[in-house]
């Protein structure tokens, strides 16, 4: 499949296409939600990469030690 002059290899154009059908989408549609998808998925982790590089793990390891050794609320545990 040719996309404004990108080539696709056939296994994922056919990959695509059955995963459009199955989406009851177009492919064009189905590609288009893809790259949004995976731009969205990028930018996030980016800025998960920035507030990481500005966290304070001190002080957060100090903030989690004031936190009580207490069982969970009914409905708050871990699964």
């Amino acid at each position: 499949m040719r996309l404004n002059s990108m080539d696709l290899p056939d296994a994922l154009f056919e990959e695509a296409r059955v995963m459009a059908e199955s989406a009851q989408v177009s492919l064009e549609e189905w590609i288009s939600g893809a790259i949004v998808h995976k731009l969205e998925w990028e930018k996030t982790q980016r800025v998960f990469q920035q507030y990481a590089a500005k966290a304070d793990f001190v002080r957060f390891d100090a903030l989690m030690a004031r936190v009580p050794d207490v069982e969970p609320l009914a409905g708050d545990e871990l699964l």
